[in-house]
């Protein structure tokens, strides 16, 4: 069996929906030090060093597997309509 190869704008895709994930993740750390509410989640706190930290060791890795598995249910449809008709050929 061939391996199919990707369409370059179904890689554009992923790398710009990783690099959203990098963002957001990054973003509720950053909340969790200053305070105020994560982007998404819609979850007010207050912020602290403490929060700050237990987000970027706990709650970082958390999101990111989260948004790793939605963004992969998202993808591979995406994936498999691209790559539908070059495997007919």
């Amino acid at each position: 069996m061939r391996k199919q190869e990707m369409p370059g704008w179904v890689s554009a895709l992923g790398i710009l929906l990783g690099l959203a994930a990098g963002v957001w993740g990054l973003w509720c750390v950053w909340i969790g030090f200053v305070g105020g509410t994560m982007p998404l989640l819609g979850i007010h706190v207050e912020g602290g060093l403490l929060l700050g930290l237990l987000m970027l060791v706990v709650g970082e890795p958390l999101l990111m597997t989260v948004a790793y598995w939605v963004f992969l249910a998202v993808m591979l449809p995406i994936f498999l309509v691209a790559t539908a008709g070059r495997r007919r050929a």
